[in-house]
């Protein structure tokens, strides 16, 4: 499915995510992405197995983790790089909200994927798609 950028989504729970742009440098593509998150919301723990992905804090304070180590905080003007396979989550800390910008590099589905993710929460009203779409998304992506 082709996508008109930018292409805005946003989740029940509070985060929403600006497709910016992609953009093409050594035969790789990134998507650019602004990210918000409302205090004390992010994405749960996940992997990326094809993806690295970059995000600067824009305002508000990021916690984040790597599977098995502590949490760690950025504030503005910071940067954090989530290497392909390495589990992470962050979420916006405190009682402000969070803006984000970044990439995805290889941006491969990452569009995609993200929009349906965001599309089964929403008709979930949880932060975990219904078994089945959970169940799609897993073994597709």
């Amino acid at each position: 499915m082709k996508y008109t950028l930018p292409h805005t989504i946003e989740n029940c729970h509070g985060e929403k995510i600006i497709f910016k742009s992609i953009e093409k440098s050594n035969e790789v593509e990134k998507v650019f992405v602004d990210t918000f998150c409302i205090a004390g919301v992010g994405p749960g723990m996940h992997t990326h197995l094809k993806e690295e992905e970059e995000l600067s804090v824009v305002s508000g304070k990021m916690a984040y983790q790597l599977l098995g180590q502590k949490t760690k905080y950025l504030n503005a003007g910071e940067t954090v790089l989530f290497k392909r396979g390495i589990p992470h989550k962050f979420l916006a800390d405190g009682q402000e909200p969070l803006q984000l910008k970044g990439w995805l590099n290889p941006s491969n589905t990452s569009i995609f994927f993200l929009s349906s993710l965001c599309a089964a929460q929403n008709k979930s009203g949880k932060l975990a798609p219904e078994a089945f779409d959970r169940a799609y998304l897993l073994t597709k992506y």
